[in-house]
């Protein structure tokens, strides 16, 4: 059976900019096996099914595929499947709130749009960030970004374990000459003993290119099918 699909870059305003993102419109009748199949074949950081809702007060239930597994939550996904569904029900213009049904919880997503313009969304988590245990040394966390321990760390940032939905390993660099270059050294990375479930690692920085930007990231995820995700 044909599926009807939509592309969208997130997190942007300029086509092929951003975070990519495919959204399934109907994913009624696809097994888990089947929506994973369809991820790893867009091969995105992210794919989203659109089903009907368990409350019909929800816009929808959405689920969230990498290339690799099933995402509780993802922040780029949601924005971009509330938007998609937002136009569909309103056209070009519109100001709403649309209520999405995610492994996580119910995510409350505010979209609005001017005509002919990019839209805008904002959402509330639907858990809060929690501070994990597990993460592995400064040495450890280095080594598999290929890093060195004297490359991580500054003002009394540490490596650390946060998940809001998603667990992630967070590593902070020391200046933005080591943050690039920051690439997954897979050896490494399986021998630094990360916490099991984690979606990725965080690695970032203090400032940016822009003289307004208060810090820098970047987000790698190989098991995940992600080497590095653009815009997370």
């Amino acid at each position: 059976m044909a599926r009807e699909f939509r592309t969208l870059d997130v997190f942007t305003t300029e086509t092929f900019g951003g975070n990519p993102l495919a959204v399934v419109m109907d994913g009624q009748g696809l097994s888990t096996d089947d929506m994973q199949t369809i991820a790893a074949e867009f091969n995105l950081s992210e794919t989203t099914f659109i089903l009907p809702p368990d409350d019909p007060a929800n816009a929808a239930n959405v689920r969230i595929f990498t290339p690799k597994s099933e995402l509780p939550f993802a922040g780029h996904p949601t924005v971009g499947t509330a938007i998609v569904l937002a136009g569909e029900m309103h056209g070009d213009a519109y100001e709403t709130e649309l209520r999405l049904e995610e492994k996580v919880g119910l995510v409350k997503v505010e979209v609005s749009k001017a005509a002919g313009e990019p839209a805008y969304a904002q959402f509330s988590a639907a858990v809060m960030p929690e501070v994990g245990d597990g993460e592995p040394s400064a040495a450890a966390a280095a080594a598999a970004i290929g890093l060195l321990p004297e490359d991580i760390g500054f003002a009394g940032h540490e490596v650390g374990a946060v998940s809001a939905g998603n667990g992630f390993v967070f590593i902070p660099a020391a200046n933005r000459e080591a943050l690039a270059r920051a690439w997954p050294d897979m050896t490494a990375w399986r021998a630094a003993g990360f916490p099991e479930g984690m979606v990725g690692v965080f690695a970032y920085t203090q400032g940016g290119e822009s003289a307004d930007a208060h810090w820098r990231g970047r987000m790698f995820g190989p098991d995940q099918g992600i080497m590095e995700d653009p815009a997370t």
